[in-house]
């Protein structure tokens, strides 16, 4: 009895315990993501009408993404501390392996949704047919990184995230797990810095993916020593009324810089708002992830729905902007956003429903 109630009690612990903001700040940079393409699928000569340039620079979203991935990889490699060397590496790519069988589901049905919407909208012409079908095991081994361009794009580009993410991942826990804390961290500092200062260009190719999502990765890294010491810090109730208020002015001041408008397609080096968005990000999720916000407070339930439910509008959504815009071709861009958005919400929730009960089902037998 009195071991039941214990057990009773850390789970009871494990649930109080859970982020609620992290899963509405994943669902909304979900969305975010969503207008941004809605921008740049609708809209791509930068001289159009002055409102199709918002959200164009949403896509510095996924970085937020990453970061909160490469967080939760470094807490669980602090409270999974893999010691010995030779298995370091093997314990990463099981680790990998466990944390993708998730999206395993999405990924498949995102390809062939892909699949589906260039066939309608190209043909089905025997070579198109061929030209089409001969995609499918690089996307569905989620290395189409490596191809996934504008010469020869890809059924679902939105799957590159994932893609350089695989194979970023094990290499990250890796160095996650490793033990030099002080050098590792200089490291990813001076990685970071380099990087967000010189490497971004605008430009997608496949080292460029893979580099960047190791550095989003790592930024998740420092993050996680920063919150650790944060959380070792007692505040005063006045204090953490002002950094509310910070955290609170931080997300605004992401949302203006993504939603204002923009001359160009993709962020570039000599545009200040890239540096911006990330700084008041990072200083968000340090806030946010360290609970020393009232924000964090907050017990709603939901929250966690919309977290799990970012993942397949991410991985959905782009198929179904692509028809939304072939079938629309003659809207406004305005109506077609919205409509492009409630389709995707439509489709991916009827699908996650889907997927979430088939994986239900299985656990219980």
């Amino acid at each position: 009895m009195a071991r039941t109630v214990k057990t009773a009690k850390v789970v009871n612990s494990a649930k109080k315990s859970r982020n609620y903001v992290i899963d509405l700040i994943r669902f909304i940079c979900a969305i975010g993501i969503v207008i941004h393409h809605c921008a740049f699928l609708y809209y791509i000569d930068p001289n159009e009408i002055p409102d199709n340039s918002r959200f164009r620079i949403g896509i510095i979203l996924v970085e937020i993404f990453l970061i909160v991935s490469g967080y939760f990889t470094a807490k669980h490699f602090k409270t999974n501390r893999i010691l010995k060397l030779e298995t370091r590496f093997k314990d990463s790519i099981k680790y990998t392996l466990k944390k993708f069988k998730v999206f395993i589901p999405y990924i498949i049905i995102s390809v062939l949704l892909g699949l589906a919407v260039s066939l309608i909208i190209n043909g089905l012409t025997r070579q198109h047919l061929i030209e089409e079908i001969s995609k499918l095991p690089e996307e569905l081994t989620l290395s189409s990184v490596f191809y996934n361009s504008f010469v020869i794009p890809a059924h679902n580009p939105a799957l590159w995230y994932l893609s350089a993410t695989f194979l970023a991942f094990p290499l990250f826990c890796v160095l996650s797990a490793s033990h030099k804390k002080f050098t590792r961290d200089w490291i990813y500092l001076i990685a970071i810095l380099v990087y967000y200062t010189t490497f971004w260009t605008g430009s997608f190719t496949s080292w460029d993916a893979l580099i960047r999502v190791f550095i989003g990765l790592a930024f998740g890294q420092l993050l996680f020593d920063l919150v650790e010491y944060f959380k070792t810090i007692k505040l005063k109730k006045s204090q953490k009324v002002y950094l509310t208020v910070i955290e609170l002015s931080c997300a605004l001041l992401i949302f203006a810089q993504i939603a204002s408008r923009g001359d160009a397609l993709r962020p570039v080096i000599n545009n200040p708002t890239i540096f911006n968005i990330l700084l008041a990000a990072f200083v968000q999720l340090l806030l946010v992830l360290s609970e020393q916000t009232y924000s964090t407070k907050i017990n709603f339930k939901f929250f966690s729905f919309l977290g799990k439910f970012s993942l397949p509008i991410y991985l959905l959504h782009y198929p179904v902007l692509i028809l939304v815009g072939h079938m629309l071709s003659n809207l406004d861009y305005k109506p077609k956003v919205v409509i492009a958005i409630i389709s995707s919400l439509v489709c991916s929730a009827i699908i996650f429903l889907i997927v979430d009960y088939i994986s239900r089902k299985k656990s219980k037998q």
